[in-house]
């Protein structure tokens, strides 16, 4: 993960919750296409039919903390290109 990106689609970068959600209607989308809904998926798969509607309208708290490690990252990464190396002495014993 660089920057914040997570994903590229359509030539989009993404980041994680935007793709999180992408991932969502593409589920539904391809359950369409192969004939089914999301709730005949949701009920193979062992998953409550609420359980996407409740994503969509607020991601998962795992979600969300990984957005706000994932930007931790980003400012520790850029703050190390900014900082001044550092010299280390040697101490004589």
């Amino acid at each position: 993960l660089s920057n914040g990106q997570f994903s590229q689609r359509k030539g989009k970068k993404m980041n994680f919750s935007e793709f999180f959600l992408a991932e969502i209607d593409r589920l539904e989308g391809s359950a369409r296409m192969a004939g089914e809904t999301l709730t005949s998926l949701c009920r193979r798969a062992g998953v409550s039919r609420e359980t996407p509607e409740r994503w969509r309208r607020k991601l998962p708290s795992t979600i969300e903390s990984m957005e706000r490690l994932n930007a931790a990252l980003t400012n520790i990464i850029a703050e190390k290109k900014t900082a001044k190396p550092v010299t280390r002495r040697k101490f004589k014993r």
